[in-house]
């Protein structure tokens, strides 16, 4: 059996329109998987160069001060905050500032049976030993002592910025020097707490 013409030239061009079809989808997902491989490899690669350099995600020096090994070891810790108390009493001040306000929305008598069981706690409450070695406690104390610079976190990254003391308290007295903060007589924390606790409850009971 033969085909006419025009019955080959149709045949024709559908074979051709399939084979075309199926290279470019062979194509684009050749291509796709290339992308995918080559993206991959940079990536790899930025993370290897981040994991070689650990301490420049960790601590970011701005001041003036040269640290030793051991005290950027120190600091990669990420618990500057807490490893620069001076003693275990402004760890539990904390606490309990931060517990106070909770008790506002309390009664007079369970505010007060909390705040006893809390002192019985912290008085008994012994901290653990230190598991730093002495090189990084002297470190921690050259720290400490240095009143020229100052050591915070950063705001993102989970990272530690020191800066000279002299330029962070430029940079406070420049925020404070605008109008955009003004003095409170009193601290409104408690009261807008409150407020909102009574909102909440009274949405619980409609």
């Amino acid at each position: 059996m033969t085909l006419n013409e025009e019955h080959y030239a149709t045949a024709k061009r559908m074979i051709s329109a399939s084979s075309t079809k199926t290279f470019n989808k062979a194509r684009s997902t050749q291509i796709a998987k290339f992308t995918k491989l080559t993206c991959f490899g940079r990536t790899h690669r930025r993370q290897e160069d981040l994991a070689s350099h650990p301490l420049q995600r960790t601590i970011i020096n701005m001041s003036a001060r040269r640290l030793t090994p051991v005290e950027e070891d120190v600091l990669a810790l990420g618990r500057i905050r807490t490893a620069l108390k001076k003693n275990s009493y402004s760890s539990k001040e904390e606490f309990v500032q931060r517990l106070e306000p909770k008790l506002y929305h309390m009664t007079n008598d369970e505010a007060s049976n909390i705040r006893v069981q809390i002192t019985e706690v912290l008085r008994c409450a012994t901290l653990p030993a230190s598991n730093l070695t002495k090189n990084k406690k002297d470190a921690l104390k050259n720290l400490r002592a240095d009143k020229s610079i100052h050591i915070l976190k950063a705001d993102k990254g989970n990272a530690t910025v020191i800066l000279d003391r002299l330029e962070y308290d430029n940079r406070i007295l420049a925020l404070l020097n605008t109008s955009t903060y003004k003095q409170l007589k009193r601290d409104p924390t408690a009261n807008i707490e409150r407020k909102i606790c009574s909102k909440l409850s009274g949405f619980k009971k409609a």
